[in-house]
């Protein structure tokens, strides 16, 4: 029957394809054909647009490695300062020939100051100032900040901030 004949069908779609027709009751071979292509091109987009997001970022990342973006504060109506994304605004940065990574200024591994609090006299697993915030992706409207929860426990949580 023509109700049998859509239910192998549909049984025989990919995953990715199926798993969006199953809240949909569909009768007919045709039926579940047309909505199998509307998704599978659905389905295709986002990929797409995924794909083209991480090269897009690759190539973001390859053509300012070595240098510091600064981020400018911008304010709105609500007077709440709000991050902007980079103005390119760089400083050049040359890789530190004690930790490798690239900065600017003293090199806090190679001074012994805490990496929280820039003080000489302890590290910052035994820093007396509540850790600061840093900053680990930017997506536009959202940050996520990873802050360690309290000095006796080394475990961290994320958090998105508006």
């Amino acid at each position: 029957t023509e109700e049998r004949r859509a239910t192998r069908f549909k049984n025989g779609l990919k995953y990715g394809i199926r798993k969006f027709l199953t809240a949909v009751t569909l009768d007919t071979y045709g039926q579940v054909l047309d909505k199998a292509q509307r998704v599978e091109k659905d389905v295709e987009a986002g990929h797409k647009y995924y794909r083209d997001q991480r090269q897009k970022r690759g190539r973001e990342e390859s053509s300012s490695k070595g240098k510091d973006v600064v981020q400018q504060p911008k304010r709105r109506n609500n007077n709440l300062a709000i991050k902007e994304p980079a103005q390119n605004i760089q400083k050049p940065t040359v890789a530190c020939k004690t930790c490798g990574k690239n900065h600017s200024g003293v090199c806090y591994w190679e001074s012994g100051a805490c990496f929280n609090c820039q003080q000489q006299g302890h590290r910052i697993r035994d820093c007396p100032q509540p850790l600061k915030p840093q900053f680990i992706q930017e997506i536009p409207g959202i940050e996520l900040q990873m802050a360690k929860m309290n000095s006796t426990n080394s475990r961290f949580r994320m958090a998105i901030v508006s």
